[in-house]
């Protein structure tokens, strides 16, 4: 039997097993057991206190095989993760390069627009100052006119107050011959000269309210599109479709392409569906079949005719989204909802070659669309073309 300061000696030596050493203080125990609970081998002896404490205990050579497989499962989610985060590191470097190219176009595109701005006022402005030179040239004209006409007079009227007093000088035979064409020669002088009138610059034309009158001409010559195309998103931005509206998208050779309305409260950076279920009206074409793009989509039997333009007309109110072949005048397919928001154009393409939108014409209108929804009957109101 064991003495008791044996027994002593092994239960701490079991006590003191897990992590510890390579081999248990039980003799030459091996570790030939592994305990899930504490992540550790053990030896049998010990594995057996592990078991009666509710630890998992089993054979070593399988542990080793299963820790391994774990460790490649680890190694394999570690390189996904580490591969995802490289590709966020280069979409963060893509981007940053991006922001510095975008900067770069936008701040030109700024410059460009401020620079037709400032064409626009210094052609009207110098369009001003010319018709004010104008009428100074044309009235100081006249003047000098009147003055030649007014010099004359009093040249007139001296040579005949020279003539009055010679005849009165001379003897009376030669006065009374002489009196008829000098009496006439004084009625002349009596006619009184004219005055004239509207010989001052008309200052009021040219600067009466002279902002407010370029700014008018401004807002008839400078475009304003209702819809602004906005090029980080599939989405567009000041855009109020809650009205009557309609606008062109020029799809050309684009083989892959969808373009509808979206709500404003649709997802818009998210995983979706272009579906109405999602806020989203749409046709799309894809693999070379046109579909609406309803739950499930809806095949659109168009092929035979392929449209290198698409209308996309708003009836807001009526509850109606149409899309039609404007070129061909052919009904392609409407949507009947009840819209209770304000609804974004929107357009996404995956065509490298010819993306989207190529060219979009934008028409306020209001419609009165026939019953077979090709809404031909439109009444223009106003027509912006953007790209």
């Amino acid at each position: 039997m064991e003495s008791e300061a044996e027994l002593q000696a092994g239960d701490e030596a079991a006590s003191s097993c897990p992590g510890q050493c390579t081999l248990c203080g039980h003799g030459e125990q091996t570790l030939s057991l592994f305990c899930l609970d504490d992540l550790v081998p053990v030896c049998c002896v010990c594995g057996s206190a592990h078991t009666l404490s509710g630890h998992r205990v089993y054979p070593i050579e399988e542990a080793v095989q299963d820790c391994k497989r774990e460790l490649e499962r680890s190694v394999n989610m570690l390189q996904k993760r580490a591969w995802k985060s490289d590709l966020i590191r280069s979409t963060c470097e893509s981007d940053f390069k991006h922001n510095q190219s975008q900067t770069q176009q936008t701040e030109l595109q700024i410059r460009e627009e401020f620079e037709k701005l400032h064409q626009f006022f210094r052609e009207e402005e110098e369009a001003r100052i010319t018709a004010l030179r104008e009428e100074e040239e044309k009235k100081e004209k006249r003047m000098k006119e009147r003055c030649d006409k007014v010099e004359e007079l009093i040249e007139f009227i001296s040579d005949t107050i020279r003539a009055i007093e010679e005849e009165m000088n001379a003897d009376d035979t030669d006065f009374q011959k002489n009196y008829g064409d000098t009496i006439r020669r004084v009625w002349k002088c009596q006619k009184k000269p004219r005055k004239v009138f509207r010989t001052l610059i008309d200052v009021p034309k040219h600067v009466g309210n002279l902002r407010f009158k370029v700014w008018e001409k401004m807002l008839e010559t400078v475009p304003c599109f209702p819809v602004t195309l906005d090029p980080n998103s599939t989405f567009t931005l000041q855009a109020d479709l809650n009205q009557s509206f309609s606008w062109v998208v020029d799809v050309g050779q684009s083989s892959n392409w969808t373009l509808g309305v979206a709500k404003t409260t649709a997802k818009q950076e998210e995983i979706y569906k272009t579906c109405p279920e999602e806020g989203l009206w749409t046709i799309s074409l894809q693999d070379g079949e046109y579909h609406a793009m309803t739950s499930p989509p809806e095949r659109l039997e168009i092929n035979s005719h392929r449209p290198e333009r698409i209308r996309v007309c708003v009836d807001w109110k009526g509850g109606r989204l149409s899309f039609t072949d404007p070129d061909n005048d052919i009904h392609l397919y409407t949507f009947s909802h009840t819209f209770t928001e304000p609804l974004l154009p929107y357009f996404e393409s995956f065509c490298p070659g010819h993306p989207l939108p190529q060219r979009v014409s934008v028409v306020v209108q209001k419609h009165k669309l026939s019953e077979d929804d090709n809404g031909d009957d439109e009444e223009e109101a106003r027509q912006q073309e953007g790209h």
